[in-house]
C-alpha cells in the first residue's frame, strides 16, 4: 500500500506526509488537533531534515470513534471494545509501512506540551512492540492512559473535561539504542543558556524516564558540546566526546526550529544519532544567574522588546557600557574604578545590571529600593521595601557632593541639548547623498565617522538626558510627597506632569491628521492599505504628493524604531496608510491632536494652580516650622516641577534625533551590506545584522564571517517564541506574573482618568489593525511605533513601563488613561471584556458589561 493511499485514511497518516506547517502558524494547532502535539513535533522535525526515526499517527479521529459509543469504565472498555470499522486494516497498513519489526508506540495528546497544560508524563509509552496484534494492543492502552485518576485531576484543574481530550498515538520505528537519553537545551536547574544538561544511560531509554536506572549526568557546553561537568554512575561513560559534541549541534538545530529551549529525547544506534522526541521545556530555575539583570526601559519598546540583533546590541552596548559609569562618575555617585559588566544578553535579549545601580545608589539619603523598582515595573522577591537608606545628618552631609554634582548636571545638559538640537542638522546633512552612488572607500570611510563618531555623539546625549530625566523626576516626586502629607486632597502627580506642548512623536500624528481631513474619503476607505499608495499616486495625485511628503519628512519612524532590521516608513508605508485609513473614517474636529494638546495643558495649568493655591495657604510661621525657611518648598517644589517637565519633554526630543540617526545608520549599513554582497563576502544582504558594528568595519577591509553569521542566526532563532522573564536573580520573583484570581489587577498609574471600555490583547504592533476605536489596548509593552495609535484608544494596559514611559507620556498628551506595569495582564484579560480601567489608581477591574 503507498503512502498516498495512507494520507487519505481518516484514521492513520505517515508523518513523513503530514502537511508542512511551520511553528506558530495557525496551522500548526489544526494539525495538532488531527494527530497530536507529540506526533506533530516528530512530522515538522523530520520534515526539517532532522533525524527522526519513521513514523506515523493514529489520528484522533480515530480515538473520537472509538470513544463514542462507550460508557461506564471508559479505560477498561478502551481494552476491549471493537474497534471502529477498518481501523484495524489500517494499523497494519502502516505497520508495513514502517518496515514491521519492532517499534515504540507512544500517546500523542492534543492537548500535551502545552504552556499551561503539559500534560507530561502522564500518558503512557510502549517500546519493543513487536507483531501487528501486539501494536493494537499497545494502541488500546495509550487510549486507556487517557482515563487515569492522575489524568482526570489534572483535566479538571485546567479546566478540561475529560472527554474533550483528543488523542492521537504515534508508531515510530524502534531504534536498537547502545545508549539513550534526555537531554536540556537550557539548563533548568540554574537558567544558564550556555550549559546543556545531558543524561544517558546504555540501551534503552526507557530505564531512564520511569527512574529504574541511574543515569551518567553530563553539563555541556552549548557552542561545542564540551564537557563543563561529569557525574558518571560506572567508570566507563555511556556517552563519548564525540557524542557530546553531537548531541549540542543538534540541540541548537532543534531548539533554533522551535524559538524556545527544548527538552529532547534521543538515542545512539550503531554510531549514529537519532532525534526521538523534542518539547518545550516548561520549567525553569533563573536563580542561578548571578547578579541583579533587569529588561525595564529596553522592553518598553526598547532593545529587548524582541531577541535583539547583534548588530543592534553592539551599538547600544557601546553606549551603555561607556555612559551609565560616566554619568553616575559625575553626580558622585561611582567611586570606584572596578571593571563592571552594565549589559549583557541573556536568551536573546539585553538586560542592564540594576544590582550594581542600586549600588551606586546606596548613597543616596531616603533612597528606596521597593519605590526604585516599583517606578521601573520590577518585581523584587524581597521583604518589605529592600534596602533603605535613612535620611540623617550624616548621610545628608555625605551626599552633598552629589546634590551639588546633580545641580550642575542638570543645567549642563539642558544646555547641551538645545545646542546639541541645532548641531544635529549638520550631521544629517553629511549623510544625504545616496550611499549607494558613492566609491566602495568614500562609503566605508563615511560609514565608520557615522558609526564611531557622530551615532556616539547622538545617542550619549539621548543617554545622559534619560538619566537626568529620572533623577529630575524621583526628585520632584520627594517633594510633592512632602505637601500631599497634610493635605486631603493630594496634587495630582500626574496631571502635573500632563500637557507637555509640543512633544516630537505627536507631530507626525497632528499632520496625519490634518491630512486625513483632505483625504479622498472613499478612496482611501474602499482600497486595501497594500494597494492604496498605487492607487492614490494614479486617482490623487495631489493628494499623494502631499502624502509623499509626510512619509519624506517622518521617514525615520518605523513600527518598532529600535529593532534596525525593521523598515523605516519611508522604506514601507503600509503601517501609516492603515494609520491614515483608521483617522479618515473617525474623523471628527473634535479629535483633533492639537486640541487633545490643549486640553490636556489646561488640565496642568488647573492642578498647577491648585498647588500655588496650597503654598498661599501657608503662614510664614508654618512655612518656618514645617519647613524650615520663610519660603517653604515652595521654590524647591516649582522649581522642580519645572525642571522634571522640562527633562520630559527634552528625552522625547532626544528620542526623537536617536530615532533619526538609527535610520541613517539603517540606511548606510545596507548598502555597506550590498556591497559585501555584491562581492562574496556576505551570502545574503541581512547577514551583516548578524555582525557586530566594529566586525563589519572590520570586514571591510576582508575576511570570513559565514561561519560566525550562522553561528548567531541560529542562536537567535532559537529564542524567539521563548518567554523571557524581565528580571534575573535570585532578588526577583521567579514562575510567571503574580495577579488575584479575582478582584483587580493592579500596576502603576500613568495617566490620569476612567473609563469602561472593551478590551483588545494585541500581542505585537503587527496585530494592531485589530484594533476598534474606542478599546482598551491591552498588550506586554508599547513602542514609538504605536503613537499614531492612541488617538483612537479608550485606555492603555501594557505589563511593562513606568510614569516617564513612552507609553505614558503619549497617553497622558491625549488624555486617556494607562496603568502600565500590569503582570499577567495579556494572560488575564481577553478580547471582548468590559473594564474599568482607572489611570489615577493604577487598576483595572472587570466589570459585566458596558453598563
Amino acid at each position: 500500500m503507498s503512502p498516498h493511499t495512507l494520507v487519505e485514511s481518516p484514521h492513520v497518516l505517515l508523518l513523513a506526509d503530514a502537511p508542512v506547517v511551520a511553528p506558530g502558524s495557525p496551522a500548526e494547532a489544526l494539525l495538532a488537533g488531527l494527530i497530536g502535539r507529540k506526533a506533530l513535533g516528530l512530522a515538522q522535525l523530520q520534515q526539517h531534515g532532522l533525524p527522526v526515526p519513521p513514523a506515523g499517527a493514529i489520528t484522533t479521529a480515530a480515538y473520537a470513534a472509538m470513544l463514542g459509543p462507550l460508557e461506564g469504565d471508559t479505560a477498561a472498555a478502551l481494552l476491549t471494545a471493537p474497534l471502529p470499522e477498518g481501523l484495524e486494516t489500517a494499523i497494519g497498513l502502516l505497520y508495513e509501512q514502517l518496515g514491521r519489526g519492532k517499534v515504540a508506540v507512544r500517546s500523542s495528546g492534543a492537548a500535551e506540551d502545552l504552556a499551561g497544560a503539559s500534560f507530561a508524563g502522564m500518558y503512557e509509552s510502549y517500546l519493543d512492540v513487536d507483531g501487528e496484534a501486539a501494536v493494537i494492543a499497545a494502541v488500546r492502552r495509550c487510549w486507556a492512559s487517557a482515563w487515569t485518576e492522575r489524568v482526570a485531576t489534572y483535566a479538571e484543574r485546567q479546566g478540561i473535561a475529560q472527554r474533550d481530550l483528543a488523542m492521537g498515538v504515534v508508531i515510530q520505528r524502534l531504534v536498537p539504542a547502545d545508549a539513550a537519553g534526555v537531554m536540556f537545551t537550557l539548563d533548568p536547574t540554574t537558567g544558564r543558556e550556555d550549559a546543556l544538561r545531558v543524561e544517558a544511560v546504555h540501551g534503552l531509554g526507557e530505564a531512564l524516564v520511569q527512574g529504574t536506572a541511574q543515569p551518567d549526568g553530563y553539563v555541556i557546553r552549548r557552542r561545542d558540546g564540551r564537557a563543563l561537568d561529569v557525574t558518571l554512575v560506572a567508570e566507563r561513560p555511556v556517552l563519548e566526546a564525540s557524542q557530546l559534541e553531537a548531541l549540542a549541534a543538534l540541540g541548537r538545530q532543534a531548539q533554533a526550529f522551535y524559538g524556545c529551549p527544548q527538552d529532547v529525547e534521543f538515542a545512539f544506534a550503531a554510531g549514529k544519532l537519532w532525534l526521538l522526541q523534542s518539547r518545550p521545556i516548561t520549567t525553569v530555575n533563573f536563580t542561578g544567574i548571578e547578579g541583579e539583570w533587569t529588561t525595564a526601559d529596553f522592553k518598553d519598546g526598547g532593545v529587548s522588546a524582541s531577541v535583539c540583533s547583534p548588530y543592534m546590541w553592539s551599538l547600544y552596548d557601546s553606549i551603555w557600557q561607556v555612559t551609565m559609569p560616566t554619568y553616575l562618575r559625575q553626580i558622585k555617585l561611582l567611586r570606584h574604578h572596578d571593571p563592571v559588566l552594565w549589559g549583557r544578553v541573556f536568551y536573546g535579549r539585553p538586560y542592564w545590571n540594576c544590582g550594581e545601580v542600586k549600588r551606586a545608589l546606596h548613597r543616596v539619603p531616603g533612597f528606596n529600593e521597593r519605590t526604585f523598582d516599583r517606578d521601573l515595573g520590577i518585581e523584587g522577591a524581597y521583604e518589605g521595601d529592600g534596602t533603605v537608606i535613612p535620611t540623617t545628618p550624616w548621610t545628608i552631609l555625605g551626599a552633598l557632593p552629589t546634590l551639588f554634582a546633580l545641580g550642575v548636571a542638570y543645567d549642563e545638559r539642558l544646555a547641551q541639548n538645545a545646542a546639541f538640537k541645532q548641531a544635529f542638522e549638520g550631521i544629517a546633512e553629511r549623510y544625504a547623498a545616496d550611499p549607494a552612488g558613492l566609491p566602495r572607500e568614500a562609503l566605508a570611510a563615511r560609514y565608520r565617522q557615522l558609526v564611531r563618531e557622530d551615532y556616539f555623539v547622538t545617542e550619549s546625549a539621548y543617554f545622559y538626558t534619560i538619566y537626568n530625566t529620572s533623577n529630575a523626576k524621583l526628585d520632584f516626586k520627594v517633594e510633592l510627597d512632602k505637601v500631599n502629607e497634610g493635605l486631603e486632597q493630594p496634587l495630582s502627580y500626574l496631571e502635573l506632569l500632563s500637557g507637555l506642548q509640543d512633544l516630537s512623536h505627536l507631530r507626525p500624528l497632528r499632520d496625519l491628521w490634518t491630512l486625513a481631513g483632505a483625504a479622498p474619503r472613499d478612496l482611501v476607505l474602499n482600497t486595501p492599505a497594500e494597494q492604496l499608495q498605487g492607487v492614490l499616486s494614479a486617482q490623487a495625485p495631489a493628494f499623494w504628493d502631499r502624502l509623499a511628503g509626510f512619509l519624506f519628512k517622518y521617514r525615520h519612524h518605523a513600527m518598532a524604531e529600535l529593532d534596525i532590521t525593521q523598515p523605516r516608513w519611508d522604506e514601507d508605508p503600509v503601517f501609516v496608510l492603515r494609520t491614515l485609513q483608521s483617522y479618515v473614517a473617525t474623523y471628527a474636529p473634535e479629535r483633533d491632536p492639537s486640541r487633545s494638546s490643549e486640553r490636556q495643558f489646561q488640565v496642568y495649568l488647573d492642578e498647577l494652580r491648585r498647588a500655588e493655591g496650597v503654598f498661599k495657604g501657608k503662614d510664614p510661621l508654618t512655612r518656618l516650622v514645617a519647613y524650615g525657611n520663610l519660603k517653604g518648598v515652595e521654590d524647591g517644589f516649582f522649581a522642580k516641577l519645572h525642571r522634571c517637565r522640562q527633562y520630559a519633554w527634552w528625552r522625547e526630543e532626544m528620542r526623537d534625533l536617536s530615532s533619526r540617526m538609527y535610520a541613517l545608520i539603517r540606511r548606510e549599513t545596507l548598502a555597506v551590506a550590498r556591497v559585501l554582497t555584491h562581492e562574496g563576502t556576505l551570502e545574503r544582504v541581512d547577514d551583516i545584522w548578524f555582525l557586530r558594528f566594529a566586525e563589519v568595519i572590520d570586514l571591510l577591509a576582508g575576511g570570513d564571517v559565514r561561519a560566525l553569521v550562522a553561528e548567531r542566526r541560529e542562536y537567535n532563532a532559537g529564542w524567539t517564541r521563548f518567554e523571557n522573564p524581565n528580571e534575573l536573580g535570585s532578588r526577583f520573583k521567579q514562575g510567571g506574573p503574580a495577579f488575584p484570581a479575582e478582584g483587580a489587577l493592579v500596576g502603576i498609574g500613568c495617566s490620569p482618568g476612567r473609563v469602561k471600555a472593551r478590551v483588545r490583547v494585541v500581542s505585537a504592533i503587527g496585530e494592531a489593525h485589530k484594533l476598534e476605536p474606542g478599546e482598551v489596548l491591552v498588550t506586554k509593552f508599547t513602542d514609538p511605533g504605536w503613537t499614531p495609535l492612541f488617538s483612537s484608544l479608550a485606555a492603555v494596559v501594557t505589563e511593562t513601563g513606568g510614569v516617564l514611559s513612552h507609553a505614558a507620556v503619549i497617553a497622558r498628551e491625549y488624555g486617556i488613561p494607562a496603568v502600565l506595569a500590569v503582570p499577567g495582564a495579556t494572560q488575564r484579560l481577553r478580547d471582548g471584556q468590559w473594564v474599568l480601567v482607572d489611570g489615577q489608581a493604577g487598576t483595572v477591574t472587570l466589570v459585566e458589561d458596558e453598563a
